[in-house]
């Protein structure tokens, strides 16, 4: 763990914090009425049986609910100070970030494309979606190994040797956690900013099971 890095952000941070929980509770209340809207337009097409706009609709809850718990973790993350609790919040984070980049490829896998196919979305916003999920693709490449390791042996506790255990949490860098946490937060957005644009476009399309 380079402590230099660590504790110029941590005092950065301190410095910043009222201002930065301001924009973090704004954020939220933002993230949980979309989360409501998501979940209700989901349970509207599931119960008339609109599966290629339910399909649609999921994968904007996915995002959100994934974007949610890693705003939550990064900023727990960012101004924890007392160590163990710090380092369970880093674990926590590596196992959710590990996830996210596993899960993505199929949250937008064949089925979601065939809805998009169903429902005549244009050619450009999917190469728009395509490139706003290639950074997490080449993100799961590059940390696959590092966060994979933190999530089975300490998060997951999957290996029973518990010196490994301690000698991998002591060894998590915390500032490079914050930092590929704001990174997939950033990828995250632009995910959604894409899936709310094909949203814009399906609304207006008739579900093709009337």
């Amino acid at each position: 763990m380079n402590d230099t890095e660590l504790n110029v952000f941590d005092r950065l941070a301190d410095e910043q914090r009222q201002q930065l929980t301001a924009i973090y509770e704004q954020r939220h209340n933002i993230v949980s009425a979309c989360t409501t809207a998501f979940r209700d337009t989901i349970t509207m097409c599931r119960a008339n049986g609109w599966l290629a706009h339910e399909t649609v609709w999921n994968s904007c809850l996915f995002v959100n609910l994934a974007y949610h718990d890693l705003s939550i973790l990064t900023y727990d993350l960012s101004f924890e100070r007392e160590e163990w609790k710090r380092l369970f919040i880093a674990r926590s984070l590596s196992l959710l970030l590990y996830e996210i980049a596993e899960d993505i490829s199929e949250i937008f896998g064949k089925k979601y494309h065939n809805a998009l196919s169903t429902l005549s979305v244009s050619n450009e916003l999917i190469d728009n979606l395509h490139t706003s999920i290639k950074p997490i693709n080449s993100f799961r490449n590059e940390k696959s190994e590092l966060l994979k390791r933190i999530r089975n042996v300490s998060a997951a506790h999957k290996d029973h040797d518990a010196l490994t255990q301690l000698e991998v949490i002591e060894n998590i860098d915390i500032f490079e956690l914050i930092s590929i946490g704001l990174k997939m937060a950033i990828y995250l957005n632009n995910i959604g900013k894409v899936t709310s644009r094909i949203i814009d476009q399906t609304s207006a399309t008739k579900p093709p099971e009337i």
